[in-house]
């Protein structure tokens, strides 16, 4: 997948907004909108960025203190830089409007839900949706790859974790670090993952491992392998260096 670097503008989309509401001005609505409108991109993966510059204006707030909530954020997996400008995945950009909206009152609590509502509803919308289902699609027909490009790239014989030889055909699989459900955009990516005997798959499953530091605990519980433990991690670092 090409996320971190292709994506669409959000004013190419068809895309719509909510309608009225009864406790907010139109101009209020209007200003809210036109800034997700005109600061928005969709990458290829079906996530919603919003330019960081027009988060004062989404928020309704003053620039600094817009700025140094921005500046919370981890770059990289949430705050990225497209086309020389900075942008924040909209999943962060909900956390910090209910962040805020916990002690907000009156008008502004009014304001903040109906960001959240806004973006959640823009987020639905087909022509983001159709993205989701094609990066989805194309996911599904890549993993089927992984083990046997893995295997060929770095010369797998052995169980990467064990050390035991390999089974053949369907006794040994692709076993994700970071699994897709806790980072879709890392699933398709060699470097995470290890090819091991289908039993060990299933230990890893069954333990509920769905990250590197689990994984590495769970290997130091068995006697296993953690050499795969730095270059996992300095491919991950890369990966996400390549955002900023």
């Amino acid at each position: 997948m090409q996320g971190i670097v292709s994506y669409k503008n959000f004013s190419d989309l068809d895309i719509d907004f909510p309608g009225a509401n009864n406790t907010l001005s139109a101009p209020t609505i209007a200003g809210i909108n036109n800034a997700i409108e005109e600061g928005s991109i969709v990458d290829i993966n079906g996530i919603l960025w919003v330019k960081a510059n027009k988060l004062n204006v989404v928020w309704r707030t003053d620039k600094p203190t817009a700025r140094q909530l921005v500046l919370q954020i981890p770059q990289g997996k949430f705050r990225r830089t497209f086309s020389g400008e900075e942008y924040i995945r909209s999943a962060e950009v909900m956390k910090w409007t209910f962040y805020r909206l916990e002690s907000a009152t009156g008008s502004k609590e009014n304001l903040l839900k109906y960001v959240g509502s806004t973006l959640q509803f823009v987020m639905d919308q087909p022509a983001i949706r159709v993205y989701k289902l094609e990066a989805s699609i194309a996911l599904h027909s890549q993993r089927k790859l992984l083990k046997k490009e893995r295997m060929k790239r770095y010369f797998i014989y052995t169980d990467e974790l064990t050390g035991v030889a390999l089974k053949r055909g369907l006794g040994s699989d692709f076993s994700h670090i970071i699994s897709a459900a806790s980072d879709f955009e890392l699933a398709d990516q060699i470097w995470n993952g290890l090819v091991v005997n289908t039993e060990i798959h299933k230990l890893i499953t069954s333990k509920g491992i769905t990250d590197s530091t689990d994984l590495l605990c769970l290997c130091d519980e068995e006697g296993w392998k953690t050499s795969w433990y730095d270059d996992f991690h300095n491919s991950l670092n890369e990966f996400y260096e390549q955002c900023v």
